[in-house]
Protein backbone atom coordinates (compact mmCIF):
# COMPACT_ATOMS: atom_id res chain seq x y z
CA UNK A 1 0.00 0.00 0.00
CA UNK A 2 3.13 2.50 0.94
CA UNK A 3 4.12 2.08 -2.86
CA UNK A 4 1.03 2.60 -4.35
CA UNK A 5 0.65 5.83 -2.33
CA UNK A 6 4.17 7.12 -2.95
CA UNK A 7 3.38 6.71 -6.61
CA UNK A 8 0.44 8.74 -6.54
CA UNK A 9 1.59 11.48 -5.05
CA UNK A 10 4.67 11.30 -7.15
CA UNK A 11 2.65 11.80 -10.52
CA UNK A 12 0.05 14.28 -8.69
CA UNK A 13 3.22 16.53 -8.66
CA UNK A 14 4.23 16.18 -11.57
CA UNK A 15 7.60 14.07 -10.90
CA UNK A 16 6.86 11.28 -12.81
CA UNK A 17 8.84 9.49 -15.63
CA UNK A 18 7.38 9.36 -18.43
CA UNK A 19 8.01 7.25 -21.31
CA UNK A 20 6.42 7.73 -25.15
CA UNK A 21 6.66 4.49 -27.51
CA UNK A 22 7.08 5.50 -30.99
CA UNK A 23 8.27 9.41 -32.41
CA UNK A 24 5.89 10.08 -34.78
CA UNK A 25 3.15 13.32 -34.01
CA UNK A 26 3.56 12.27 -30.38
CA UNK A 27 7.16 13.80 -30.37
CA UNK A 28 5.13 17.15 -29.48
CA UNK A 29 3.75 15.65 -25.68
CA UNK A 30 7.17 15.77 -24.42
CA UNK A 31 7.58 19.29 -26.05
CA UNK A 32 4.20 20.42 -24.43
CA UNK A 33 5.44 19.40 -20.51
CA UNK A 34 8.83 20.86 -21.42
CA UNK A 35 6.80 24.34 -22.73
CA UNK A 36 4.39 24.34 -19.59
CA UNK A 37 7.21 24.15 -17.35
CA UNK A 38 6.48 20.59 -15.68
CA UNK A 39 8.84 19.33 -13.28
CA UNK A 40 9.69 16.13 -15.04
CA UNK A 41 12.46 13.67 -13.73
CA UNK A 42 12.79 12.06 -17.24
CA UNK A 43 11.30 11.71 -20.35
CA UNK A 44 12.32 8.46 -22.20
CA UNK A 45 11.28 7.53 -26.47
CA UNK A 46 11.35 4.40 -28.16
CA UNK A 47 11.01 3.89 -31.53
CA UNK A 48 11.87 1.34 -34.11
CA UNK A 49 13.35 3.35 -36.86
CA UNK A 50 16.79 4.66 -36.04
CA UNK A 51 16.73 7.50 -38.13
CA UNK A 52 14.42 9.13 -36.08
CA UNK A 53 16.04 7.97 -33.09
CA UNK A 54 18.97 9.54 -34.87
CA UNK A 55 17.76 12.46 -35.61
CA UNK A 56 16.50 13.41 -32.09
CA UNK A 57 19.97 13.39 -30.13
CA UNK A 58 21.37 15.47 -32.90
CA UNK A 59 18.10 17.98 -32.05
CA UNK A 60 16.47 17.91 -35.13
CA UNK A 61 12.75 17.45 -35.59
CA UNK A 62 11.55 15.28 -38.21
CA UNK A 63 7.84 16.99 -38.18
CA UNK A 64 7.03 20.57 -39.21
CA UNK A 65 5.74 22.12 -36.12
CA UNK A 66 6.63 25.31 -35.03
CA UNK A 67 6.41 24.41 -31.04
CA UNK A 68 9.42 21.92 -32.24
CA UNK A 69 11.89 24.45 -33.93
CA UNK A 70 13.78 24.53 -30.29
CA UNK A 71 13.36 21.02 -29.69
CA UNK A 72 16.86 19.86 -28.24
CA UNK A 73 15.98 17.47 -25.36
CA UNK A 74 17.50 14.42 -26.84
CA UNK A 75 20.06 16.00 -28.01
CA UNK A 76 20.87 16.70 -24.49
CA UNK A 77 19.96 13.09 -22.78
CA UNK A 78 20.82 10.92 -25.74
CA UNK A 79 20.43 7.70 -23.67
CA UNK A 80 16.78 8.36 -23.34
CA UNK A 81 15.67 7.82 -26.93
CA UNK A 82 16.50 4.63 -28.47
CA UNK A 83 14.76 1.51 -30.10
CA UNK A 84 15.70 -0.82 -27.48
CA UNK A 85 12.54 -1.40 -24.68
CA UNK A 86 14.94 -2.01 -22.19
CA UNK A 87 15.05 1.87 -21.19
CA UNK A 88 11.14 1.82 -20.10
CA UNK A 89 12.00 -0.35 -16.90
CA UNK A 90 11.90 2.82 -14.58
CA UNK A 91 9.17 4.34 -15.67
CA UNK A 92 5.99 5.52 -14.27
CA UNK A 93 3.81 5.88 -17.08
CA UNK A 94 4.20 4.32 -20.94
CA UNK A 95 2.16 5.93 -23.66
CA UNK A 96 2.18 3.97 -26.76
CA UNK A 97 1.49 5.87 -29.90
CA UNK A 98 1.90 3.57 -32.48
CA UNK A 99 0.18 3.70 -36.22
CA UNK A 100 -2.65 1.62 -36.88
CA UNK A 101 -3.05 1.83 -41.11
CA UNK A 102 -5.28 0.28 -43.30
CA UNK A 103 -4.12 -3.36 -45.03
CA UNK A 104 -6.23 -5.53 -47.22
CA UNK A 105 -9.08 -2.98 -46.32
CA UNK A 106 -8.54 -3.85 -42.24
CA UNK A 107 -7.15 -2.22 -39.32
CA UNK A 108 -2.93 -3.15 -39.20
CA UNK A 109 -2.89 -3.64 -35.05
CA UNK A 110 0.82 -5.26 -36.11
CA UNK A 111 2.86 -2.05 -34.70
CA UNK A 112 0.51 -2.12 -31.37
CA UNK A 113 0.66 -5.74 -30.96
CA UNK A 114 4.10 -6.11 -31.36
CA UNK A 115 4.66 -3.10 -29.00
CA UNK A 116 2.56 -4.84 -26.39
CA UNK A 117 4.38 -8.22 -26.59
CA UNK A 118 7.70 -6.23 -25.48
CA UNK A 119 6.23 -4.70 -22.92
CA UNK A 120 5.50 -7.65 -21.08
CA UNK A 121 9.47 -8.01 -21.04
CA UNK A 122 9.94 -5.29 -18.90
CA UNK A 123 6.38 -4.57 -17.43
CA UNK A 124 6.68 -4.37 -13.70
CA UNK A 125 3.84 -3.48 -10.79
CA UNK A 126 2.89 0.23 -9.89
CA UNK A 127 3.42 1.59 -13.65
CA UNK A 128 0.84 3.51 -15.90
CA UNK A 129 -0.03 2.08 -19.31
CA UNK A 130 -1.92 4.28 -21.73
CA UNK A 131 -2.85 4.01 -25.59
CA UNK A 132 -3.02 7.06 -28.03
CA UNK A 133 -3.66 4.97 -31.19
CA UNK A 134 -6.36 4.73 -33.14
CA UNK A 135 -8.31 1.35 -32.30
CA UNK A 136 -11.44 -0.05 -32.29
CA UNK A 137 -13.49 -0.56 -29.70
CA UNK A 138 -12.10 -3.32 -27.39
CA UNK A 139 -8.46 -3.08 -28.39
CA UNK A 140 -6.92 -1.85 -25.40
CA UNK A 141 -8.59 -4.73 -23.51
CA UNK A 142 -6.67 -6.85 -25.82
CA UNK A 143 -3.13 -5.15 -25.22
CA UNK A 144 -3.84 -5.48 -21.77
CA UNK A 145 -4.07 -9.27 -22.32
CA UNK A 146 -0.71 -9.66 -24.20
CA UNK A 147 0.90 -7.21 -21.43
CA UNK A 148 -0.58 -8.09 -18.70
CA UNK A 149 1.25 -11.24 -15.71
CA UNK A 150 0.18 -12.53 -12.73
CA UNK A 151 1.82 -10.08 -10.56
CA UNK A 152 -0.30 -7.23 -11.65
CA UNK A 153 -3.63 -6.17 -10.52
CA UNK A 154 -5.39 -4.04 -12.56
CA UNK A 155 -6.43 -0.84 -10.47
CA UNK A 156 -4.59 -1.80 -7.59
CA UNK A 157 -1.01 -1.93 -8.81
CA UNK A 158 -1.25 -1.13 -12.69
CA UNK A 159 -3.18 1.54 -14.39
CA UNK A 160 -4.44 0.96 -17.94
CA UNK A 161 -6.31 3.69 -19.81
CA UNK A 162 -6.75 5.11 -23.33
CA UNK A 163 -6.61 8.48 -24.34
CA UNK A 164 -6.42 9.28 -28.03
CA UNK A 165 -3.78 11.41 -29.57
CA UNK A 166 -5.11 14.69 -30.95
CA UNK A 167 -2.68 16.24 -33.23
CA UNK A 168 -3.90 18.16 -36.78
CA UNK A 169 -1.34 18.43 -39.39
CA UNK A 170 -0.87 21.50 -41.39
CA UNK A 171 -2.85 23.42 -38.89
CA UNK A 172 -0.27 26.06 -37.17
CA UNK A 173 -2.89 27.21 -34.64
CA UNK A 174 -3.80 23.49 -33.13
CA UNK A 175 -2.99 23.99 -29.43
CA UNK A 176 -4.14 21.86 -26.61
CA UNK A 177 -4.79 24.91 -25.22
CA UNK A 178 -8.22 25.47 -26.77
CA UNK A 179 -8.44 21.19 -27.96
CA UNK A 180 -10.11 19.31 -25.78
CA UNK A 181 -8.62 15.52 -25.38
CA UNK A 182 -10.49 12.62 -24.23
CA UNK A 183 -9.37 10.24 -21.12
CA UNK A 184 -10.97 7.37 -19.98
CA UNK A 185 -9.45 4.70 -17.52
CA UNK A 186 -10.19 0.79 -16.42
CA UNK A 187 -11.11 1.29 -13.05
CA UNK A 188 -12.00 5.06 -10.74
CA UNK A 189 -8.56 4.67 -9.47
CA UNK A 190 -6.50 4.30 -13.30
CA UNK A 191 -9.06 7.14 -14.68
CA UNK A 192 -7.43 9.30 -11.56
CA UNK A 193 -4.15 8.80 -11.89
CA UNK A 194 -4.44 9.28 -15.99
CA UNK A 195 -5.82 12.51 -15.75
CA UNK A 196 -3.22 13.91 -13.26
CA UNK A 197 -1.01 12.90 -16.30
CA UNK A 198 -2.51 15.21 -18.75
CA UNK A 199 -4.28 18.14 -16.88
CA UNK A 200 -0.74 20.05 -16.37
CA UNK A 201 -0.71 20.05 -20.40
CA UNK A 202 -4.23 19.91 -21.37
CA UNK A 203 -6.53 22.87 -20.44
CA UNK A 204 -9.46 20.76 -21.26
CA UNK A 205 -10.04 16.63 -20.70
CA UNK A 206 -13.09 15.24 -21.60
CA UNK A 207 -13.63 11.93 -19.46
CA UNK A 208 -15.06 9.07 -21.17
CA UNK A 209 -17.77 6.65 -19.32
CA UNK A 210 -15.28 3.62 -20.02
CA UNK A 211 -12.42 3.08 -22.36
CA UNK A 212 -14.71 1.40 -25.26
CA UNK A 213 -16.43 5.19 -25.35
CA UNK A 214 -13.02 6.30 -25.79
CA UNK A 215 -12.50 4.44 -28.51
CA UNK A 216 -15.08 4.51 -30.60
CA UNK A 217 -14.85 8.46 -30.26
CA UNK A 218 -11.56 8.83 -31.79
CA UNK A 219 -13.30 6.48 -34.89
CA UNK A 220 -15.99 9.46 -35.02
CA UNK A 221 -13.59 11.81 -35.40
CA UNK A 222 -11.53 10.40 -37.94
CA UNK A 223 -14.09 9.88 -39.97
CA UNK A 224 -15.84 13.05 -39.93
CA UNK A 225 -12.26 14.38 -41.02
CA UNK A 226 -12.25 11.31 -43.70
CA UNK A 227 -15.45 11.95 -45.17
CA UNK A 228 -15.40 15.70 -45.49
CA UNK A 229 -11.59 16.04 -47.14
CA UNK A 230 -12.97 13.41 -49.59
CA UNK A 231 -15.71 15.66 -50.28
CA UNK A 232 -13.27 18.76 -50.59
CA UNK A 233 -11.14 16.80 -53.52
CA UNK A 234 -14.20 16.10 -55.37
CA UNK A 235 -14.89 19.32 -55.36
CA UNK A 236 -11.76 20.35 -56.76
CA UNK A 237 -11.65 17.89 -59.30
CA UNK A 238 -14.82 19.73 -60.40
CA UNK A 239 -13.00 22.98 -59.70
CA UNK A 240 -10.77 21.94 -62.41
CA UNK A 241 -13.38 20.99 -64.65
CA UNK A 242 -14.90 24.45 -64.79
CA UNK A 243 -11.46 26.08 -64.78
CA UNK A 244 -11.70 27.33 -61.06
CA UNK A 245 -9.05 27.66 -58.94
CA UNK A 246 -9.96 25.91 -56.19
CA UNK A 247 -7.01 27.88 -53.38
CA UNK A 248 -7.82 31.75 -54.80
CA UNK A 249 -11.66 30.54 -53.50
CA UNK A 250 -10.96 29.18 -50.31
CA UNK A 251 -10.17 32.58 -49.30
CA UNK A 252 -13.73 33.09 -49.12
CA UNK A 253 -14.37 29.36 -47.88
CA UNK A 254 -11.35 29.82 -44.95
CA UNK A 255 -14.22 32.42 -43.56
CA UNK A 256 -16.14 29.33 -42.38
CA UNK A 257 -13.74 27.73 -39.52
CA UNK A 258 -14.97 24.54 -39.68
CA UNK A 259 -13.62 23.61 -43.09
CA UNK A 260 -9.92 24.89 -42.86
CA UNK A 261 -9.12 22.14 -41.34
CA UNK A 262 -10.00 19.91 -44.89
CA UNK A 263 -8.95 22.34 -46.98
CA UNK A 264 -5.35 22.57 -45.10
CA UNK A 265 -5.22 18.45 -46.25
CA UNK A 266 -7.33 18.51 -49.33
CA UNK A 267 -4.15 16.49 -51.17
CA UNK A 268 -4.48 13.64 -48.59
CA UNK A 269 -6.55 11.83 -45.82
CA UNK A 270 -3.76 13.38 -43.36
CA UNK A 271 -2.14 11.01 -41.19
CA UNK A 272 -2.09 7.15 -41.30
CA UNK A 273 -5.08 6.36 -38.73
CA UNK A 274 -7.32 8.55 -40.47
CA UNK A 275 -8.42 5.74 -43.03
CA UNK A 276 -8.38 3.06 -39.93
Amino acid sequence: MYTYECNTIRVIDGNTVDAVIDLGFNVTIRQRIKLYGINVEDIRSVDNDKKKVNSLKKGIPYIKNKNLRDFKYFKHKKNQVSSDYKILKNCDAILICLPTPLKNLKPDMSYVFKCASKIRKIIKPFQILILESTVYPGATYEVLKMVKNKKLQIGKNFFVGYSPERENPGDEKFSYKKTPKVISGATKTCELLIKKIYSPIVKKLVIAKNIHDAELSKLLENMYRAVNIGLVNELKIICDKLKIDIFIRNNILFKKKRLQVFLYNIHSLGMHDVAF
